[in-house]
């Protein structure tokens, strides 16, 4: 009797994937050469998400990444970064609300860098702690309210002094005019703090720029930062590759077949471990513990897992965090419970691995 069940059980396992190709609703067909072609597939919410997230999700676009409306067009890039900024003043203005903080604008070593703190002050467990943030926009558009939008919950939430840059990018410059920049402002840094506890972060591009900067570090003979977090990136240039470049455009409607950077990475190899560190294991070695922020419709979901991976192979603490059913950028925007969850997170990371 119980050798009968196991055979029915087995036969009816065997079934699955034939029966499940015969579904109507998602006829699915692989190539010779390994393609698969997927037709007539439907793509609901996340029942993961949660619901105020599926609210959000239905009754809006996102505000940066894929389904996001498209930026002004212009020719003109300072009218363009003007344009952006004033379209996402409100996004900012709402996460203040959300977090209070001081927003201080200034230079430090001749780079444009607005100074986060929290409203009520940052306590003393802080005093000699610092994070630098870089915000993204693809090389292009790495404008001040999206530093804000990740640099006001750092601060809010984890107690800390963060300093927002703005850097050089394309197309009226090149690579490694940015990292140049960041450097600087590091640089400047380390005249006030203690390596050890100065932290990085940055998301889409900031994040690439952060790991392009931690190598760029090394190779100038400068000390490792405490620790760092990327968002929605994985280590380096390369955001397109693997699976979720694919399925993020089917789950979300959006055409990223573009990479990011157009003008800045021109002329570069993105192979290059100064562009995409992640192809260093040597370098990786050598980087601080980090935390990376994602979700599974996010184009660069698999970048930053291969980015997580590696740096475990290369014997450094990581963390990789994965936020179902939410895109690009979705840290942005406060009003999604996991991008609340995130910020949590990632702030007893920080203090978990920042000296004092």
């Amino acid at each position: 009797m119980k050798l009968s069940r196991l055979a029915a059980l087995l036969a009816a396992c065997t079934l699955l994937p034939a029966m499940a190709q015969s579904t109507p609703s998602r006829q699915i067909t692989v190539d010779a050469g390994g393609t698969a072609h997927v037709r007539e597939a439907d793509i609901g919410l996340s029942n993961i998400l949660s619901p105020e997230s599926q609210a959000i999700i239905r009754r809006s676009r996102p505000t940066e990444g894929p389904g996001a409306a498209r930026p002004p067009e212009s020719t003109d890039m300072a009218e363009l970064r003007q344009a952006m900024n004033a379209t996402l003043a409100p996004n900012v203005a709402h996460m203040r609300e959300v977090f209070p903080v001081d927003v201080e604008e200034t230079t430090i070593n001749g780079i444009s860098v607005a100074i986060v703190t929290p409203k009520d002050g940052v306590p003393e467990a802080n005093h000699n702690r610092v994070m630098i943030n870089a915000p993204g926009g693809g090389f292009r558009t790495g404008i001040r309210a999206n530093g804000l939008l990740i640099s006001i919950p750092v601060a809010a939430v984890g107690r800390f002094k963060v300093i927002s840059l703005l850097y050089r990018q394309g197309p009226e410059y090149r690579f490694p005019a940015a990292t140049e920049d960041f450097t600087k402002v590091y640089q400047a840094v380390l005249k006030d703090y203690k390596p050890a506890n100065v932290g990085l972060v940055g998301c889409s591009a900031g994040g690439a720029l952060v790991a392009q900067s931690v190598a760029s570090f090394q190779q100038a003979g400068l000390p490792a930062p405490g620790v760092i977090g990327v968002y929605c990136a994985g280590l380096g240039a390369r955001f397109m590759e693997g699976d979720s470049a694919v399925f993020a455009g089917l789950a979300t409607g959006a055409n990223i077949a573009m990479p990011p950077g157009p003008g800045y990475l021109d002329n570069v190899s993105l192979d290059d471990p100064a562009v995409t560190p992640a192809n260093d294991l040597a370098a990786l070695a050598k980087f601080p513990p980090t935390i990376f922020a994602t979700g599974t419709r996010d184009f660069a979901m698999s970048s930053a897992a291969y980015g997580h991976r590696r740096l475990l192979k290369a014997g450094v603490a990581s963390e990789l965090l994965i936020y179902d059913g939410l895109g690009h950028g979705f840290m942005t925007n406060p009003d999604y419970p996991e991008a609340r969850d995130l910020y949590q997170i990632a702030a007893k990371f920080y203090d978990r691995y920042l000296g004092r």
